[in-house]
């Protein structure tokens, strides 16, 4: 039974996408009569997908538009409905299925959505899935429309195993039966074989069949779950919650292990899918969901989609996970990219009336870790939160199939002078390498990344090609395990490409350019000369950010203290965010929750830490005049009053550095003293700078002590006296290309 790519249409010439209106060889179709799947699938379009259509799939174009629930459909038609719905699980789920009235009335359509799509894409791709989402947004709903339609349609002599908590297994059974009784009559019919208890459901006219497992209450019983079964379908439903689910779920998971490759063979539909809402942490089965289930597999994005054809998109999600082998993806969606408002949300947690833990789980999708408290606090997280930005751009590396992750348009961030922090790793599948790129001016998040595993060797040319192409990024690695191999690599083949590793990637030896008459001869032996391996090659160990003790307590003090506070809506990525939200407070330190990771956390702290205490930026390209010069404002909750503050104050800015520069060009006493004079009249229109809303870099408050110091010398002097170089004493040449 295909699931149709981009590429497999000319396969199947039949094939046609269940648009109203649309002119085919076969007429114009009267369209699907599923509103909700058509607007979904447009607003793929708008997403920028292109292989937007496939929701609408539909092989017998005769059947466009018809009723399948019609008392006037003809036993011909009926076949074709039949056919279709075999070979066609799109027509199923959009045309076939209906969703129960919980209070009367009648059934209605499924509707369809950016999470209920990405479930049923992936499991009818037979990937490992697991789906997050908060409650009363359907997760348990679209599960059982699967397992019924897999039931009724798709299957013959098969078995699928639910593994369940005791007090869910049966509204589970009832629900099948109820989603059941929707369908057309004369679609289904039960056998004297067919079971009618809590425990099971059955469709014994095509041999299927459905059994439930509960917890058990010690592990040699939890090891005998499903023992003995023969599954190609496994489901578990809140396994963060189900005593010793690492026992038990390994013993399902080996239960199916024979049927799953059958199938595969058979290229019937098969799959193991976990759904729940975010666990607690400080639990067994909790950190074994989160580490072992949810964190091996690569967060779902749309672009998938696009992918050629099913080799095409294992390989992009085993080259972005942490099984290279099975396929597995992350499905956690928030309310708002399912369709919900903020305004359901807080009624529905008012409704609750639940305790915080529970609410942070239940309805805003964060695991939590028993008592232990965050360090941010909880407004300001809340904050940050709702700034996520859930509309990612992504982009694959089409050779190492490496995933970016960008919240600017592609152009922008290429055009942004930024800085990254990378943390590195030996990216063998438990520890990531990860990057994080934010705005030397405003601290916005512009793209980031994450590689579970790959050879160091592709990484390093991955990142010579990724520097020369964002010519604007100043790197910022963690100078730790790997990062000796990746820093040679950059040393050595950066320069054959024009660029200088020097005044590209952060180094100590820039940073203590002015603390000691050796550190400044040093840093002029750095800072001359062509790029080549002899030059740098005793500098090697000087390159990247080097993490001890002391500066790991300031990047989780007074950096992540700052760069929340500051930056609150401009982090944005949903990884970086999903960290944060699991940082806790653990004997007086701040770490990531047990087994859980601060990859991204990392990187962005070590790129605000540059910012922020840097020295000599200049020297990598960058004015510290610009650094971090529109962060106050660039927040997206700033009032219309602080929004003409800002506009006036960047008027003022730019007046400033015009006239700098004018004085930098002066050639007389006279027009520096002009120059002077209109400089300070300007910055005294800036003078309503508060403490608390200062914001900006050790490096440009360095500069302008210096700019002071030089005017108070001149002042002494009752004839000013042209030396003829720049009054900017500390600022070096601009970095020049090799």
């Amino acid at each position: 039974m295909p699931i149709l790519y981009e590429e497999d249409w000319e396969k199947y010439p039949t094939a046609v996408p269940d648009i109203p209106g649309l002119e085919t060889r076969f007429g114009v179709l009267k369209g699907t009569r599923n509103q909700s799947w058509l607007e979904q699938s447009y607003k793929f379009r708008e997403m920028g997908i292109k292989h937007w259509y496939f929701p609408l799939t539909l092989y017998n174009a005769s059947l466009s538009g018809v009723n399948v629930y019609s008392e006037d459909l003809t036993d011909d038609q009926k076949e074709l409905i039949l056919l279709e719905a075999e070979h066609n699980p799109w027509f199923v789920l959009r045309e076939i299925m209906r969703v129960p009235a919980k209070s009367g009335g009648g059934s209605g359509p499924l509707i369809a959505n950016r999470g209920n799509i990405a479930l049923f894409w992936s499991v009818l791709n037979s990937f490992v899935v697991y789906l997050q989402q908060i409650r009363q947004t359907g997760k348990s709903l679209n599960t059982r429309m699967l397992i019924v339609a897999w039931h009724m349609f798709w299957a013959y002599g098969s078995q699928h195993i639910l593994f369940t908590k005791s007090d869910l297994r049966k509204e589970e059974i009832r629900e099948y039966k109820e989603i059941r009784a929707s369908l057309p009559k004369w679609m289904w019919e039960l056998t004297g074989k067919d079971t009618d208890n809590q425990h099971e459901f059955t469709n014994f006219a095509r041999g299927n069949r459905t059994k439930t497992y509960i917890p058990q209450g010690d592990p040699e019983a939890a090891n005998n779950v499903a023992r003995g079964q023969s599954p190609t379908v496994i489901t578990s439903d809140e396994p963060p919650f189900l005593p010793y689910a690492a026992i038990s779920i390994p013993a399902m998971i080996a239960a199916g292990t024979q049927t799953f490759d059958e199938a595969a063979r058979k290229g019937a539909i098969h799959f193991l899918l976990f759904t729940t809402t975010a666990g607690d942490l400080s639990t067994d089965s909790g950190q074994y969901v989160y580490n072992k289930i949810k964190k091996v597999a690569m967060p779902f994005g749309e672009f998938l989609y696009d992918a050629k054809n099913r080799a095409e998109a294992v390989s992009i999600i085993c080259a972005n996970s942490n099984d290279k082998v099975v396929p597995r993806v992350d499905i956690s969606f928030n309310h708002r990219q399912l369709g919900y408002t903020d305004e359901w949300l807080k009624e529905k947690i008012n409704r609750a009336s639940a305790s915080l833990d529970q609410t942070k789980r239940d309805y805003l999708s964060q695991w939590t870790f028993g008592s232990a408290s965050n360090p941010i606090p909880e407004k300001l997280l809340n904050k940050i939160r709702n700034w996520v930005n859930n509309e990612v751009i992504e982009r694959i590396d089409p050779k190492r199939h490496y995933r970016i992750r960008f919240h600017v348009p592609y152009e922008e961030a290429l055009a942004r002078r930024s800085v990254m922090g990378l943390d590195t790793s030996n990216a063998v599948g438990r520890d990531a390498i990860t990057g994080v790129a934010i705005a030397t001016d405003t601290t916005e998040s512009l793209f980031a990344f994450m590689v579970n595993e790959t050879f160091l060797e592709h990484f390093g040319d991955w990142l010579v090609d990724f520097m020369v192409l964002f010519d604007m990024m100043t790197l910022v690695p963690e100078n730790k395990s790997s990062w000796a191999g990746i820093g040679d690599k950059l040393i050595l083949k950066l320069p054959l490409k024009g660029v200088d590793p020097g005044r590209r990637i952060y180094s100590r030896v820039v940073d203590r350019a002015d603390d000691t008459e050796r550190d400044r001869k040093t840093y002029r032996e750095y800072s001359i000369g062509s790029p080549s391996e002899r030059k740098y090659a005793p500098f090697r160990s000087d390159f990247g950010f080097n993490t001890n003790s002391d500066l790991r307590t300031e990047l989780y003090s007074d950096v992540l203290r700052a760069a929340t506070n500051q930056s609150a809506t401009l982090i944005r990525d949903p990884q970086l965010v999903d960290e944060l939200s699991s940082l806790v407070m653990r004997k007086g330190r701040i770490d990531h929750q047990a087994s859980g990771h601060d990859d991204h956390v990392i990187s962005w702290l070590i790129a605000n830490w540059f910012l922020r205490y840097a020295r000599n930026l200049d020297h990598y390209g960058i004015d510290p005049r610009e650094v971090l010069s529109k962060l106050r404002f660039a927040n997206n909750d700033q009032t219309p009053k602080e929004l003409a503050k800002f506009n006036r104050e960047e008027r003022l800015q730019a007046n400033i550095r015009a006239l700098e520069d004018k004085m930098e060009k002066a050639r007389s006493a006279v027009e520096i003293q002009y120059y002077q004079a209109r400089l300070k009249s300007a910055k005294s229109e800036l003078a309503d700078r508060t403490d608390e809303d200062t914001v900006g870099s050790m490096d440009r408050a360095s500069k302008e002590a210096k700019e002071q110091k030089y005017e108070d010398a001149r002042a002494r002097y009752s004839t000013p006296v042209f030396s003829g170089k720049s009054i900017y004493n500390g600022i070096k040449a601009p970095f020049r290309r090799y």
